[in-house]
């Protein structure tokens, strides 16, 4: 096949995943990501990461939110076509997610606790984005992104949320 190179020349980061087709969208920018999920399966799995995080299923949390953003990523078509995947593992933050959820089970008790664990929320949410751009993976990638964003604009947009 004309496309083909010698395995030796190829140099796709482990783990990365196959390039999925990126249809672009008629009208859409050249540079945009585009993300090439369907709607019925990200549904579904928004709906399993919601009962696991905000319901009384904390335990799975760790592995249902990573294979939640391993899906979402793969479904993500760059503009050059070069395929992107996630590395992180749940066992990396397992903690992180635990700990989130059991203060948005909190809120399940009385809505008052969840707006006292607000500022935990954020941090734990925080530490969940700096991971998450830390083990984003594509071919030629020359070192991680950083998530750069502060903890006390995310604790103000949360909190708005909150209130609204």
């Amino acid at each position: 096949m004309p496309s083909w190179v010698k395995a030796s020349d190829a140099s796709l980061t482990a783990g990365t995943p196959e390039p999925l087709p990126a249809a672009r969208p008629p009208g859409a920018h050249p540079d945009a990501l585009i993300f090439t999920g369907r709607t019925w399966p990200l549904f579904g799995r928004v709906l399993l990461v919601r009962l696991c995080q905000y319901q009384y299923i904390v335990v799975p949390t760790p592995w249902v939110n990573t294979s939640f953003y391993r899906w979402s990523v793969h479904h993500i078509a760059l503009p050059n076509g070069k395929p992107v995947g996630f590395a992180g593992k749940p066992g990396d933050i397992w903690y992180v997610f635990i700990l989130l959820a059991l203060c948005a089970l909190a809120g399940n008790i009385h809505w008052s606790l969840q707006l006292l664990a607000l500022p935990l929320m954020a941090l734990f949410e925080w530490m969940i984005m700096r991971w998450f751009f830390a083990n984003l993976i594509w071919s030629g990638r020359l070192a991680p992104l950083q998530f750069t964003g502060g903890f006390w604009p995310l604790l103000g947009w949360m909190a708005l949320t909150a209130l609204a």
